[in-house]
This record gives C-alpha cells, sequence and structure tokens, in this order.
C-alpha cells in the first residue's frame, strides 16, 4: 500500500488544502476499502474499537451457530479457537437454561431455600 496522494489542481490551482487532495481508498488488513469498512471507527483511530467489533461480529456469529445450526458448546469452541468457558460467557442471556438436573439454586446468601 503505496501513499499516494494527488493535488486535484482543478479551480484552487493545487493550494494544498486537505479538501482538494484525492487520497487513494487502500483499506486495512481488516477491510479492503475505507468506504467500505463496517467498523463505527477506523482502526488506525482507536485500534481497541477494531478489536471490539472484530469480536461482537464473531460473537454474533457464534450465538446464530449455536441457535439456528444447534452446534455444540464444545463444537463452537474447538472451531473459533476458545475456551468451553469463554463460549459459555458469549451466550450468556441469550437461551434459556436446559440443565435442571444441576442441583438446587442458590440466592446471595448461599441459602438454597430448601429449610
Amino acid at each position: 500500500m503505496g501513499s499516494r496522494v494527488q493535488v486535484d489542481r482543478g479551480t484552487r490551482g493545487g493550494d494544498g488544502l486537505p479538501e482538494h487532495m484525492r487520497f487513494p481508498d487502500e483499506g486495512c488488513d481488516l477491510y479492503p476499502r475505507c468506504l467500505s469498512c463496517r467498523l463505527p471507527r477506523c482502526k488506525y483511530d482507536d485500534p481497541a474499537a477494531a478489536r471490539r467489533g472484530l469480536m461482537l461480529a464473531r460473537d454474533d456469529e457464534i450465538r446464530r451457530l449455536r441457535q439456528t445450526d444447534g452446534l455444540s458448546i464444545t463444537a463452537l469452541a474447538h472451531r473459533y479457537g476458545l475456551s468451553r468457558r469463554s463460549i459459555f460467557r458469549i451466550l450468556r442471556g441469550t437461551e434459556a437454561p436446559t440443565d435442571i438436573a444441576a442441583g438446587p439454586s442458590h440466592d446471595a446468601r448461599g441459602s438454597t431455600g430448601l429449610s
């Protein structure tokens, strides 16, 4: 990616102001073109935001695969190179509990409510 900035020598005679420059849309390692990028902020402006954006897209895909294709936690963990615990964290709150045989639930004080 070479940085080729061309001056538009139209009506202004090439004064070098940014609005009279043509910048090539060369994108980055995430998207081939800046104008087609789906990140809310440029990765060069906020590198942490780019990482969050990619993680959110990955998490959405994991939720979709779990809900529509019924992939197991282990299969999702293997596919994305994550731990099973990470998959559970991503899915937290998106599906109803299915394992009622896990035992009695505990309240904040550790009591089961079964006196």
